[in-house]
């Protein structure tokens, strides 16, 4: 009887030691950003981000863009490729991004004003 508690604990214990050691598995991303660090009044939360990916285990970066937002593009490119040149992998390319948005737009379209599926309108929104 106790030889058989014995092997159950050492099969459970074998079997907890390999799921601890076994690597998880790495999400391959895309990441479309518009860093500003070190622009002044501007955020620094996509530059951090950048930083925080490229240490994580748990993604696997396949490539980096820059888009206009937060810096104007011609400023947030550098600043990008200085981020993933430093933290992250030497031969990764940063590509740029459009300067305009697809659509030319200049203002998105107003909401339909919404209706209750009764067909009552509401009387305060």
């Amino acid at each position: 009887m106790r030889l058989r508690i014995r092997v159950v604990v050492v099969a459970l214990v074998t079997a907890v030691m390999t799921m601890a050691q076994a690597a998880p598995s790495r999400v391959a991303v895309w990441i479309d950003t518009d860093p500003a660090i070190g622009e002044p009044e501007r955020d620094v939360d996509d530059g951090l981000a950048l930083v925080q990916a490229f240490r994580s285990p748990e993604l696997d970066i396949r490539g980096v863009s820059v888009v206009f937002g937060n810096a104007p593009l011609d400023r947030g490119l550098p600043i990008a490729r200085r981020i993933v040149r430093s933290v992250g992998q030497q031969q990764m390319q940063v590509f740029r991004a459009p300067r305009r948005p697809a659509t030319q737009r200049s203002r998105p379209r107003r909401a339909a004003r919404w209706r209750p599926p009764c067909g009552r309108r509401p009387s305060r929104f």
